[in-house]
């Protein structure tokens, strides 16, 4: 029987990474992020400082790169040095990425087989599946899942899982990157990053609109021991988690994004805080 309520990518190309991306985007109408990989890959800066200019939409040629970050609340916009007023690309949550021996997950680099994407339109849920075997020998299956929620629409949840045939320790890094701009324009005027609580990550940005814009991210799983770290714009906890044949072990990663230009005020905390138990 046919699923008419499914968008499906088998197999990863870098040549239609960008297009599945867009495909894939999943949304409440407050917050919008693209289908990017929550383990991005090697080689793809997502700050270039090439403006885009104006162009014939038919005509212009786009580089060719295996992903591009986006996240957006519509209404947060910025003045752009030459295609005017635009939605501005905030700070990229999605980050959950596993690592082993120092091999860290990417799909353009790591030997990688059964690679599947759902997006199922009746739950609006986007799942990912693939099969990771490592160079220091562990073959390890890693599924995702990811929704932004419907009644809480500023509330994004992802669940990683991990299993392995063979005992190995993996670590885990779970973050908040600012480095991001819009067709080429840095439109923050202002960054700052800080830990929250023992299991999460923080960022808030000004625009050079003067919108404020608060992100916060929370983790579960695994009896991980949460440890922080913190780059030029970047913010990010990583643990190590012990997993065994035939015990997979679940993350989850819990992020709010909050507006000065909300009608009603909250902290991400507070989204984060009224949606605990659930």
């Amino acid at each position: 029987m046919m699923d008419t309520w499914s968008i499906v990518q088998d197999g990863f190309t870098v040549e239609a990474g960008q297009a599945y991306e867009g495909l894939l985007t999943v949304g409440s109408g407050y917050l919008h992020t693209r289908a990017s990989l929550e383990e991005h890959v090697a080689d793809c800066p997502q700050d270039s400082r090439i403006l885009r200019k104006p162009a014939n939409v038919t005509a212009e040629a786009f580089e060719v790169k295996p992903g591009r970050w986006g996240t957006y609340v519509p209404g947060v916009f910025g003045q752009h040095p030459l295609l005017l007023q635009e939605m501005i690309n905030l700070p990229w949550f999605l980050e959950l990425v596993p690592t082993v021996a120092g091999e860290r997950l990417d799909v353009t680099r790591s030997r990688i087989s059964a690679f599947r994407r759902v997006l199922n339109l009746k739950t609006a849920t986007l799942s990912r599946s693939l099969v990771w075997q490592a160079q220091a020998g562990p073959r390890l299956t890693v599924t995702h899942e990811r929704f932004i929620s419907g009644p809480r629409a500023s509330l994004s949840v992802q669940r990683m899982q991990i299993a392995t045939d063979r005992p190995v320790e993996v670590t885990i890094v779970a973050g908040i990157d600012a480095n991001v701009t819009t067709n080429g324009f840095d439109h923050f005027a202002c960054v700052e990053c800080d830990p929250c609580a023992d299991d999460g990550v923080s960022c808030w940005v000004t625009t050079d609109a003067q919108d404020d814009v608060w992100v916060t991210s929370r983790l579960s799983g695994g009896s991980a021991l949460w440890q922080y770290r913190q780059g030029q714009r970047r913010v990010h906890r990583e643990a190590v988690v012990s997993l065994a044949p035939g015990q997979p072990v679940i993350i989850e990663k819990r992020t709010a994004v909050t507006t000065s230009r909300d009608l009603l005020p909250h902290s991400p905390g507070q989204v984060l805080d009224a949606a605990t138990g659930l």
